[in-house]
């Protein structure tokens, strides 16, 4: 399962990093990743958050800045949520990137755009630090911007997804997906939300 930490009052990027984190410990075709790589998913009244650590030489454009919206983030380094439901196979990507840019689709079916669906959402927020051997970033996106029905119960799918790394690309994903090749886009196999109440 996904876990979601759900918390009762109004949380900042600040607080969002105090929560636990989960670990990806091995790559896309199971080896051990070298430089730890985590992640946090969390709500509050109005909002859902995505906060990404790797603690690895960042690989981003330099000319890129926070709420910036620029498709093509998966060329670089970049950490992805996939939300959507077991009722239907529509789904909505969200993208995010050392630098703090971000980026949004949704597709009707596996990897079919549905630009009439998908609504630019408003209020975005997102937060960036790089260091020379590590990078952290978060990105919030209020509740009522989703372009999917967002149920965060039993029906609701969703996974966590990173690609980095410059001279060895490295393919990380939280769910099992049943592909040979890198593919994030199988929502069959996203995992259901463990929504866990916090604090």
């Amino acid at each position: 399962m996904l876990p979601i930490y759900k918390v009762s009052s109004t949380l900042t990027f600040d607080k969002l990093f105090e929560l636990p984190q989960n670990q990806i410990e091995y790559d896309w075709f199971g080896e051990r990743v070298k430089n730890p790589v985590s992640f946090i998913v969390a709500i509050d009244p109005d909002k859902l958050f995505l906060g990404a650590k790797v603690e690895a030489t960042p690989w981003y454009d330099a000319v890129q800045t926070p709420t910036q919206f620029v498709e093509g983030l998966w060329n670089k380094d970049v950490a992805e949520i996939f939300i959507g439901s077991s009722q239907t196979p529509a789904y909505q990507e969200f993208n995010l990137s050392p630098a703090g840019a971000w980026w949004s689709c949704v597709c009707s079916k596996y990897r079919k755009r549905d630009q009439v669906a998908f609504k630019m959402p408003q209020g975005i927020q997102t937060f960036s630090k790089i260091g020379s051997a590590n990078w952290q970033a978060a990105l919030s996106i209020p509740l009522d911007q989703f372009s999917v029905p967002l149920d965060l119960d039993d029906a609701c799918r969703a996974n966590v997804s990173f690609v980095v790394g410059k001279a060895k690309r490295q393919y990380l994903t939280w769910a099992n997906i049943q592909q040979r090749e890198p593919d994030f886009h199988r929502a069959e196999d996203y995992e259901n939300v463990d929504l866990i109440t916090y604090g």
